[in-house]
Protein backbone atom coordinates (compact mmCIF):
# COMPACT_ATOMS: atom_id res chain seq x y z
CA UNK A 1 0.00 0.00 0.00
CA UNK A 2 0.84 3.34 -1.26
CA UNK A 3 0.53 7.24 -0.23
CA UNK A 4 -0.57 9.78 -2.28
CA UNK A 5 -0.65 13.17 -1.13
CA UNK A 6 -3.48 15.78 -2.36
CA UNK A 7 -5.42 18.45 -1.37
CA UNK A 8 -8.29 18.29 0.53
CA UNK A 9 -10.36 18.91 -2.69
CA UNK A 10 -8.76 16.52 -4.52
CA UNK A 11 -11.43 13.75 -3.76
CA UNK A 12 -14.71 15.18 -4.71
CA UNK A 13 -12.53 17.31 -7.85
CA UNK A 14 -11.33 13.69 -9.16
CA UNK A 15 -14.64 11.98 -8.97
CA UNK A 16 -13.25 9.27 -6.38
CA UNK A 17 -15.88 10.50 -3.76
CA UNK A 18 -18.51 10.92 -6.46
CA UNK A 19 -17.86 6.93 -7.30
CA UNK A 20 -17.76 5.97 -3.68
CA UNK A 21 -20.99 7.63 -2.93
CA UNK A 22 -22.72 5.97 -5.58
CA UNK A 23 -21.55 2.63 -3.94
CA UNK A 24 -23.22 3.75 -0.90
CA UNK A 25 -20.24 5.05 0.82
CA UNK A 26 -19.85 8.04 3.42
CA UNK A 27 -16.43 9.76 2.63
CA UNK A 28 -14.47 11.94 5.64
CA UNK A 29 -11.51 12.98 6.08
CA UNK A 30 -9.94 12.38 9.57
CA UNK A 31 -6.72 13.56 11.26
CA UNK A 32 -4.14 10.96 11.95
CA UNK A 33 -4.29 10.94 15.37
CA UNK A 34 -7.69 9.23 15.63
CA UNK A 35 -7.24 7.06 12.80
CA UNK A 36 -6.94 4.05 15.33
CA UNK A 37 -10.81 5.02 17.15
CA UNK A 38 -12.24 5.11 13.77
CA UNK A 39 -10.92 2.60 12.01
CA UNK A 40 -11.23 -0.18 15.24
CA UNK A 41 -14.12 1.14 17.14
CA UNK A 42 -16.32 3.56 14.60
CA UNK A 43 -16.46 0.97 11.66
CA UNK A 44 -14.54 3.62 9.04
CA UNK A 45 -12.34 2.38 6.75
CA UNK A 46 -9.06 3.57 4.41
CA UNK A 47 -11.09 4.46 0.84
CA UNK A 48 -8.29 3.54 -1.40
CA UNK A 49 -7.69 4.07 -4.81
CA UNK A 50 -6.40 1.02 -7.19
CA UNK A 51 -3.30 2.38 -9.44
CA UNK A 52 -1.79 -0.28 -11.19
CA UNK A 53 -2.55 -2.86 -9.31
CA UNK A 54 -1.70 -1.20 -6.32
CA UNK A 55 -3.77 0.04 -3.14
CA UNK A 56 -3.27 3.73 -2.98
CA UNK A 57 -4.36 5.82 0.76
CA UNK A 58 -5.12 9.40 -0.03
CA UNK A 59 -3.50 11.54 2.71
CA UNK A 60 -3.44 15.31 3.28
CA UNK A 61 -0.55 17.44 4.44
CA UNK A 62 -1.77 19.71 7.16
CA UNK A 63 -1.12 21.80 10.38
CA UNK A 64 -1.29 20.44 13.12
CA UNK A 65 -1.03 16.89 11.76
CA UNK A 66 -1.81 14.86 8.68
CA UNK A 67 -4.76 13.70 7.48
CA UNK A 68 -6.31 10.39 5.77
CA UNK A 69 -9.10 9.89 3.62
CA UNK A 70 -11.81 7.65 4.93
CA UNK A 71 -14.92 5.60 3.72
CA UNK A 72 -17.96 4.21 5.57
CA UNK A 73 -20.67 2.47 4.32
CA UNK A 74 -24.05 4.36 4.67
CA UNK A 75 -26.99 2.71 6.88
CA UNK A 76 -30.23 3.07 5.17
CA UNK A 77 -32.82 2.84 8.50
CA UNK A 78 -34.98 0.13 7.76
CA UNK A 79 -39.29 0.69 8.01
CA UNK A 80 -40.45 -0.01 11.72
Amino acid sequence: MSVKWVDLNYPHDSGFQAALEGEGFRVRWSLDSKLARRLDIEGWSLATQDEGGNSVVLKVKDYPEDQTLLKKRDVIDAPA
